[in-house]
């Protein structure tokens, strides 16, 4: 299940998806590296902030589904998508699409 999840952010570059960098094993484990991303879940943000201007809540929402349309033209579904598995860097104005665990894409 870790080496789909691999294979699908391999194929993925964008910049609202976290980037994956490499993967360690050991005896047990696979360590997967991935972008730091400051800041917090929407889940999270949303209950601090409680109102978001309609200004804000566009540029989030175009965020997100300018992530969701790369990776539908790359043939995948992420199939897990909720405020959890999206963070926002407040600082920087930006949103980025996390956890790919339950993500598909079609056998070539």
């Amino acid at each position: 299940m870790i080496m789909e999840e691999v294979a699908i952010l391999n194929k993925i570059d964008h910049p609202n998806i976290v980037k994956y960098y490499e993967t360690y094993e050991d005896e047990s484990k696979a360590y997967l590296v991935m972008e730091y991303i400051d800041g917090e879940s929407l889940q999270t943000f949303l209950q601090k902030r409680r109102i978001l201007s309609e200004n804000e809540s566009a540029r989030y929402m175009q965020q997100l589904f300018a992530a969701i349309l790369h990776c539908h033209a790359q043939g995948i579904v992420h199939r897990d998508i909720k405020s959890a598995n999206i963070m926002v860097s407040e600082e920087r104005d930006e949103l980025k699409l996390i956890d790919f665990g339950l993500a598909k894409q079609p056998y070539d």
